[in-house]
């Protein structure tokens, strides 16, 4: 039996939905955590995403106390004072954040009349308020701002720095999403529609969900659900997915030194560590070339192979590729049909210039792939266009072997599977007219 196959304390509370989330994600994350209450080593991400939410809280707060719905300076100028212990490279990466939050952020009178702002919300076993380390608090939980609309409608809003943007299907049906509008059904009785709504900053977007007072009891079981599953948890396994290479807790993960044949947390300290990482370094990359190699003609005549939310599976992906000869037919039909309009020399040679420099690159190419296009024609999108209605592409399928995210490639696979219909309407339509 390995050293993290022994049974562990077990876990009573207090819960919070990113407790949960962490043992969905790795069991063992979690016990290292909330029961060994192993301190996660601080990170540049950390420290950027904890100071852009004391930004955050401390403007709406001041536009909710001054009763405004936007004042930027006073962000910038807060933003500047809650700033000063970060790195310049660390700040720069804030300040791009807070810019695209505050195009978009919205605050207007009804916000700011019901508006709580980094409210810290615990209950008891019964769904009754206690103070936050009250020793009866069985949940606890912040959110960036709530508030209520008409009356039964509540609107609940959360910030998110993170780099990645997850597919929407997978965020609708996120424990966050279920998780919160369950709570709030549960000590708000008079509410009978939850909009939940994650703002990725990052990427200026925001996935919401709309539930009725129904669906949002409904996130009952799933809480619960995970609950149970800690409380009878005796082992705490580590989870292996491709989320471990961001994980924060490497340096103390079995499954990582047992990988790695460490005996401590710490990969080099000394010139002898230096070697032996080097060294294991290249046994690993040769071990996972063959591994892989393996691992393909396996997936190939059995199944794929899920690994957390991501699979060993082949993926078909199909490129393009135009005649060089026919590239450069249509450029000098192109040339010669402008050259008959132009009226002065000067616009003559303007068109025979811009030809020649297309021609030039595109001889430049083994191929004219579809994604070089760009690259040939620069701005000189009518020439490009003639090109791609007129040039006949040789298509080139292959099948590659990858590790996959399920969930975009499901989508993927129904946003093919609805251009091909719609491909299909189109052509019959056609053949009608």
């Amino acid at each position: 039996m390995t050293s993290h196959s022994k049974t562990k304390k077990s876990f009573r509370g207090p819960y919070s939905v990113s407790k949960l989330e962490t043992y969905q994600q790795c069991p063992y994350a979690f016990y290292l955590l909330y029961i060994k209450k192993i301190q996660a080593p601080d990170t540049p991400s950390k420290r950027v995403g904890k100071a852009f939410h004391e930004i955050a809280k401390n403007y709406l707060l001041y536009l909710q106390q001054a009763d405004l719905s936007s004042d930027k300076e006073r962000a910038w100028k807060i933003a500047k004072e809650l700033t000063v212990h970060l790195s310049d490279e660390e700040r720069d990466d804030l300040f791009q954040i807070l810019t695209k939050w505050l195009d978009r952020v919205e605050f207007d009178e009804e916000m700011r009349t019901t508006a709580m702002i980094e409210e810290k919300i615990a209950i008891d076993k019964d769904f009754q308020p206690v103070d936050w380390l009250a020793p009866n608090v069985w949940f606890r939980w912040v959110m960036d701002r709530f508030y209520i609309r008409q009356g039964s409608l509540a609107i609940i809003d959360d910030w998110k720095i993170d780099r990645a943007l997850p597919a929407q299907s997978k965020i609708e049906k996120s424990l966050q999403m279920r998780g919160y509008a369950w709570l709030m059904a549960m000590i708000y009785p008079d509410l009978e529609q939850f909009v939940i709504r994650l703002h990725y900053v990052r990427h200026s977007k925001m996935i919401e969900a709309v539930l009725n007072r129904g669906q949002a009891l409904d996130g009952r079981d799933l809480i619960m659900g995970v609950i149970t599953k800690i409380e009878q948890d005796t082992q705490f396994e580590p989870r292996v997915s491709d989320r471990c290479h961001w994980c924060d807790l490497k340096g103390e993960c079995v499954k990582f030194k047992e990988a790695l044949q460490l005996k401590g947390g710490t990969l080099v300290k000394t010139e002898e560590d230096a070697r032996r990482v080097g060294e294991q370094i290249v046994l690993l990359s040769n071990y996972i070339k063959e591994g892989k190699k393996e691992l393909k003609a396996w997936v190939e005549k059995h199944h794929p192979i899920i690994i957390g939310k991501k699979k060993w599976d082949f993926s078909l992906s199909e490129s393009k590729s135009y005649p060089i000869k026919d590239v450069l037919r249509v450029v000098k039909e192109w040339r010669d049909e402008e050259m008959v309009k132009a009226n002065t020399e000067e616009e003559k040679q303007a068109i025979k210039t811009i030809a020649d420099e297309i021609m030039n690159k595109t001889l430049e190419k083994a191929k004219v792939k579809e994604n070089t296009l760009g690259s040939i024609f620069g701005a000189f999108h009518e020439v490009k266009e003639r090109v791609i209605s007129e040039v006949k592409p040789s298509i080139y399928r292959k099948n590659n072997f990858d590790f996959i995210d399920i969930e975009k490639a499901k989508e993927k696979t129904e946003k093919q599977a609805k251009v091909k219909k719609s491909t299909k309407k189109n052509k019959s339509i056609d053949d009608i007219f």
